[in-house]
């Protein structure tokens, strides 16, 4: 059982999280082409609604075979979503880093989005380099691992507006979803934007990647517990 499916039983056994309305969306790469470019798939856009910034989708390594996307040196793409705006949000990624990859490479998330920038608002990102990932500005860092691949995920509470990220199986940062990455607090409790980007970094690889939505979340008597549990 993977751990995103051992969540929402232990929710589910606590009687904690409504399961009636939600809305899932996930890309495994395994339908597009090999070789192919991300952006004009499944949804991918490039950011600013550019398309010089694609990313490869590949068979060189897969997580779930036979496909994961490359992101390459030039790669920013990203996937929007629409009304994710209360309940329970798990957002799942699983990452391949190379041996001896070097340069930085971004999973970010957005609380608002538009192609021209005038709301963008990020609630997160996260920057692998050197053997770690770090939140940045934050100052909260956590190591990686190479060669293998590896499970990132976030957990966002948009009721009680909290969020847990997870590397490999470990929380490394808690923190108010709103706060953003500088904690200006100027966020809003919406999930509008996945990016996934390269500022000059060599190629790594994420596959499986998905976002659980369900419209109601966990009580706030119950968060603690579940917590504990996860």
């Amino acid at each position: 059982m993977n751990s995103k499916v051992m969540f929402f039983a232990i929710l589910l056994a606590f009687g904690l999280f409504a399961t009636n309305a939600s809305a899932d969306w996930s890309d495994d790469f395994d339908t597009y082409a090999n070789g192919s470019g991300l952006i004009g798939q499944g949804g991918w856009e490039g950011w600013g609604g550019g398309i010089s910034t694609d990313a490869m989708v590949t068979n060189l390594y897969a997580h779930s075979g036979p496909n994961s996307v490359s992101i390459l040196p030039t790669t920013d793409v990203i996937q929007q979503f629409s009304g994710v705006t209360a309940g329970m949000v798990i957002v799942t990624a699983w990452m391949y880093i190379p041996s001896g990859a070097a340069g930085e490479q971004y999973f970010i998330l957005l609380d608002a989005y538009d192609h021209g920038g005038t709301t963008n608002h990020w609630a997160l990102q996260l920057r692998f380099q050197d053997g770690l990932v770090e939140s940045e500005f934050d100052a909260v860092t956590y190591p990686t691992v190479s060669g293998e691949w590896a499970e990132l995920q976030v957990v966002i509470d948009l009721d009680l507006d909290l969020m847990d990220v997870s590397y490999n199986g470990a929380v490394f940062l808690s923190k108010p979803y709103t706060a953003g990455t500088n904690f200006d607090f100027t966020g809003v409790l919406n999930l509008a934007c996945l990016d996934l980007f390269s500022n000059g970094g060599t190629e790594v690889y994420w596959d499986d990647v998905s976002v659980v939505w369900g419209t109601t979340g966990v009580e706030d008597t119950s968060w603690s517990q579940v917590k504990s549990l996860y």
